[in-house]
This record gives structure tokens, C-alpha cells and sequence, in this order.
């Protein structure tokens, strides 16, 4: 299937599907790059994704779907949007990953085939049956995302939050959203073998080791604070700009 903790010095032309980097010890923990290769013809010999999906910021910064097949004829360079990033092959089989966003550079390969390569500073996770927590983890930062926009809407903040949601830093939102999931599952965890308590348990531990690296200790509490500090960064350089 993938070459998963494989060796990382893997070329462009490595006969895979896809392949995430080793730097993590499990799915849950993440992983920093996604590469997937899209070819003319399956090879049969593993996994052969036809198409990607997955939302990029607009000139205009804001988010859009993007399809990604073979071959490629558009830009080959985008900003990633918070969310997944899907596979699916002529089988209609599908692999689903999830970003807190990061860069994608889309290039043609020695060999032909097309080669996605998404890279984050914040984890990108791999999502399964066969891992739960995975999918318990998204489902609170969904429910974080719905909550925060209510409240910017209601607040009447200036800003699209969307725009501003899509120019924040990947590894911030991730901070914020292992904040907010530990604090939301903290009183429901209950029996100690239960998936929630083991999510607010990485979470606490996960933000915590970030915290000494300063990946999360200057993040802010919530994503609405987030946003603002990105408006008003925004509106600093706009004023100071050239005239």
C-alpha cells in the first residue's frame, strides 16, 4: 500500500501509491509529508490512486476544491486548507487524510507519473477504521471550526473567517485544536479505557511537548483570538505598505 516509515531519502520515481514520511511512530501521531503519484495506467503492484482531493486557497484567499489527476497542466504550486485529502482509485476505493494545512507542489516525474507532494509543519494524519482516534480527533476539530465561526459571525468581526482561517499558521491550528479537544472531553472521558480519555490524554501530552519546542506556547487559547491576531497583522501591513 504506502511506504509507510520507510527509508526517507525516497525519490520521485519510487514505484508506490502514495508514501508518508517516518518521522512519526504511529498514524495518530502524524506525519509531515503526504507524496502521491498519479499514473496514465494502475501498476497492479499496490495502491494506484487516480484522483486527489483536497481544498486550496484562491488568489483571492479563498478556500476552493481542487481534483488532482494525470496528467497535470495547471499551476504546480498551492496553499492547503485545513481539512482532508482524499484518494480514490478506478475501484472507487478510497484513502482519506486530514491537514491543518501546508504547501503542495505538483510536479511530472522522470518516469511520467504525476507526483503530489504535501508538506506541513503540523501533522498530517492518516485516517482509518483501524485507528479510531484518528477520527474522533477530526470530528472535534470540525466541531471546533463550526463553533469558532458561529461565534465570529455573532460577534460581527471584521474579516472573512474563512480567508483569514486559510492564511493562518498550520502548526497553530493544530495547537488550538488539541487545546480545545482536551477541554471539551476532559468531564465526558469517564472509563479509562475509552477512546476519549485516551485522546484527552495524547492531546494533553502531545500540546505539552509542543509547548517546550514553542510550537504551541505563543499559540493563543482559541481560533477566534487566532484570527484576529491575523486581521490585525493584516491590516498593520496594509497600512505600512508602499504608497
Amino acid at each position: 500500500m504506502s511506504a509507510d516509515f520507510a527509508d526517507p531519502a525516497i525519490t520521485a520515481d519510487a514505484d508506490l501509491g502514495y508514501w508518508l514520511d517516518p518521522t512519526a511512530a504511529t498514524n495518530f501521531t502524524g506525519h509531515h509529508q503526504l507524496w502521491i503519484w498519479l499514473r496514465a495506467a494502475p501498476t497492479q503492484r499496490h495502491y494506484d490512486p487516480e484522483q486527489v482531493e483536497c481544498h486550496v486557497l484562491t488568489y483571492g484567499g479563498f478556500s476552493e476544491s481542487l481534483t488532482l489527476h494525470h496528467p497535470w497542466v495547471r499551476s504546480p504550486h498551492y496553499r492547503v486548507c485545513i481539512g482532508g485529502i482524499n484518494l480514490n482509485d478506478r475501484k472507487q476505493r478510497r484513502l482519506h487524510f486530514y491537514t491543518f494545512g501546508g504547501e503542495l507542489t505538483v510536479e511530472e516525474t522522470a518516469a511520467g507519473a504525476t507526483l503530489c507532494r504535501f508538506v506541513s509543519p503540523a501533522p498530517i494524519l492518516a485516517l482509518s477504521e483501524q485507528n479510531p482516534l484518528t477520527t474522533i480527533f477530526v470530528e472535534e476539530v470540525a466541531a471546533t471550526l463550526a463553533s469558532e465561526r458561529a461565534a465570529w459571525d455573532v460577534q460581527q468581526r471584521q474579516g472573512d473567517f474563512d480567508v483569514l482561517l486559510g492564511a493562518a499558521s498550520p502548526l497553530a491550528l493544530y495547537c488550538i485544536c488539541l487545546r480545545a479537544t482536551a477541554e471539551h472531553l476532559r468531564p465526558l472521558r469517564g472509563d479509562v479505557s475509552a477512546p476519549e480519555h485516551q485522546l484527552v490524554h495524547f492531546a494533553e501530552r502531545e500540546w505539552a511537548r509542543l509547548a517546550q519546542q514553542d510550537g504551541c506556547a505563543a499559540a493563543p487559547a482559541t481560533l477566534v483570538e487566532l484570527l484576529v491576531e491575523g486581521q490585525t497583522a493584516h491590516l498593520n501591513s496594509s497600512r505600512t505598505g508602499p504608497l
